[in-house]
């Protein structure tokens, strides 16, 4: 199947759309938290960004094949706002609120480990109840289900390195 084709399929297909704007916040997470990890020194941080690091990449690749694309040819993905514009307005607003969120992560709070993965799980929320297909939604709370367990690690480590 050649690119056009499959990028007509995400732009046709409501539950593909949802799709590949997760999967665009996840790459935009991917590239946040590589650049964290890179100024973070501090070894439990470290160890947490790590993770979330391992599950953006995991849940990426996970799209990727889903949507059937190819990710030698980003640059020729559908672009965001093409995409964004199909969209009821009230998914609309929250996408770009936060897509801003994992683009800028100056304008959250770095002290707090995992606020734009908890802002991603409210969106893959959101978006469940638009999405029709049933083994779609099966997969969004597969993913939301292992954001939380991440995070819920994430927070014991927390918690037991400060205890000590």
């Amino acid at each position: 199947m050649d690119a056009p084709v499959r990028f007509n399929l995400v732009l046709n297909s409501p539950d593909r759309r949802l799709l590949y704007l997760s999967l665009r916040l996840l790459l935009d997470g991917l590239l946040l938290r590589q650049q964290q990890l890179q100024r973070v020194e501090n070894y439990t941080e470290r160890t947490s960004l790590a993770k979330l690091l391992r599950l953006h990449r995991s849940m990426s690749f996970k799209l990727v094949g889903v949507l059937r694309l190819d990710m030698a040819q980003v640059s020729q993905w559908p672009s965001i706002k093409q995409v964004v514009s199909q969209l009821p307005s009230q998914l609309r607003q929250h996408f770009y609120g936060l897509q801003l969120q994992f683009t800028h992560d100056a304008a959250t709070d770095p002290t707090v480990i995992g606020q734009q993965e908890r802002a991603l799980i409210n969106w893959l929320r959101l978006s469940t109840g638009y999405f029709e297909a049933p083994l779609l939604r099966s997969l969004l709370a597969d993913m939301i289900a292992a954001w939380q367990v991440c995070l819920e690690s994430i927070n014991a480590d927390i918690l037991r390195v400060g205890t000590r």
